[in-house]
């Protein structure tokens, strides 16, 4: 949850953002599609926040098959973009299907 009440998740293929509204009922968008290959796939992580805003995430899949850590970064204009961090080879070396930062 960020400072204006905003609550963020991940489901399937997507990073999302619920907001609040005044009438009681939440607004729903999409952050982020994950198209699987190098972006990665399947995103599972509880998503963490950093002090310029930035979200950080794994997903199970995509990278080099075995899962990716990603930053979602927030633009100016609403619109948010990747920065893949890490691609889990899967190889023994450094894991592999990573479910969560926490």
């Amino acid at each position: 949850m960020d400072a204006a009440g905003n609550l963020y998740g991940v489901a399937s293929y997507i990073a999302y953002e619920l907001s609040p509204t005044s009438s009681g009922a939440w607004k729903f968008k999409t952050l982020h599609t994950f198209v699987g290959g190098v972006d990665g796939a399947s995103p599972q992580s509880v998503l963490a926040f950093d002090r310029a805003g930035n979200l950080y995430g794994t997903t199970t899949n995509g990278g080099v098959h075995r899962g990716t850590v990603y930053e979602l970064i927030p633009g100016a204009n609403g619109t948010w973009s990747e920065r893949i961090l890490h691609l889990f080879a899967g190889d023994g070396v450094d894991g592999c299907f990573l479910a969560s930062l926490l």
